[in-house]
């Protein structure tokens, strides 16, 4: 839902003080996590060998076709997939629907053997090549949807008419505004939804085009991001009052989190500041399911290459929904309404507990999953 047209780094007050916060409220004051204090991360899973290249970027082929043509979510796909997709600004422009528009394209192309719409995502592939960039925000939202669509398809070079290995990890190093220089910079140092949008690109271009080494290290991101600070921490906070440690600051904050009595576990604390300091009740920040969208994509694509994601530090990303479904008491909605399969998807332990909403909509980088993960 987030368009972000603000919030540029270096425009919030980076902290680097290492003294605790302290929060006061109807006069009494509450400390809950204190500097230097660090929370104990979870060990995480040692990484197993990147499967072999075909598998799927997202699904293979073989499990697309096991999935029914039937139902009010294949007939959304299909919808979605009719729709024209528009060649203006495919990279450049935050808000393009032509992303997921190709992959509903793609998505009909394989299931239903259709020839003309396999075309139809040629074409929209062939458009790509000399689009021009702006912010790596753009960059990050759009460009693993084409990744995996072209996967899908199996596009071939000569088909779309550039060398696809080249143009995409060219994409991740090129030069964007409105933040760090380029979508592996933004990856690696934004803990927002800029950084998890970037993390979904990156994984998408990794999983199809990069080595297992490039994986690894794009993993280091991730896990320092959900919280393990001893394998990565190289990210540049703003406001920390959302967070359960200032002095040690993480992408979501650790199980148990209190603050003043609160629950801000799972919180997003770079993005929950978007709606101002720390306050009670806590206001609905659409930033953190905008931020969500990107870190799912991640979750769902390095689990494919045999990189756990969704246990890490004690289910961060699971956590990360039931604090703004049951604390927040914020329902997703909109163009986040594809991440509760996704979350289904990752956490089949839980997936009773997801709340579904009646239907879903496309978000800025992936859609559809009330179809694929039915």
């Amino acid at each position: 839902m987030a368009t972000d047209q603000t919030l540029q780094p270096g425009e919030s007050v980076k902290i680097t003080s290492t003294t605790p916060i302290t929060a006061t409220g109807s006069g009494t004051t509450s400390v809950t996590a204190k500097a230097g204090a660090a929370p104990t991360p979870t060990p995480d899973p040692t990484p197993t060998p990147t499967p072999t290249p075909g598998e799927g970027v997202l699904i293979s082929k073989a499990e697309l076709m096991a999935v029914p043509m039937s139902g009010n979510a294949w007939s959304r796909v299909q919808v979605w997939a009719s729709k024209s997709i528009s060649t203006t600004d495919m990279l450049k422009n935050q808000d393009s629907a032509a992303n997921v528009t190709t992959l509903a394209a793609a998505l009909v192309a394989v299931r239903k053997g259709d020839s003309a719409m396999r075309g139809k995502v040629v074409t929209a592939l062939k458009a790509l090549k000399g689009q021009p960039l702006e912010r790596a925000l753009a960059l990050g939202r759009e460009l693993g949807a084409y990744v995996i669509a072209s996967d899908l398809i199996g596009a071939t070079d000569a088909e779309v008419g550039y060398d696809q290995k080249a143009f995409y990890r060219g994409k991740l190093t090129q030069s964007t505004s409105g933040g760090p220089s380029s979508l592996i910079a933004c990856a690696k140092g934004r803990p927002n939804n800029w950084g998890t949008h970037a993390m979904g690109a990156v994984a998408c271009v990794y999983s199809k085009y990069g080595t297992a080494a490039e994986l690894d290290e794009l993993y280091k991101w991730v896990k320092g991001w959900l919280g393990d600070r001893a394998t990565y921490k190289g990210f540049t906070y703003g406001d920390l009052s959302w967070q359960a440690d200032s002095a040690n600051p993480v992408g979501v904050n650790p199980k148990g989190a209190t603050k003043q009595g609160h629950s801000i576990d799972g919180v997003l604390p770079d993005d929950q500041r978007r709606a101002g300091g720390f306050s009670w009740p806590p206001p609905n920040e659409n930033y953190v399911y905008e931020a969500l969208q990107g870190a799912l994509l991640a979750a769902l694509v390095l689990e494919r290459t045999g990189r756990p994601v969704a246990s890490l530090q004690s289910e961060a990303l699971y956590r990360a929904y039931r604090w703004l479904v049951d604390v927040n008491e914020f329902p997703v909605e909109g163009d986040d309404t594809w991440e509760p399969w996704a979350l289904r998807k990752l956490y089949p332990a839980h997936a009773g507990a997801v709340v579904l909403p009646s239907s879903s909509t496309p978000g800025k980088n992936l859609g559809y999953t009330d179809w694929l993960y039915a």
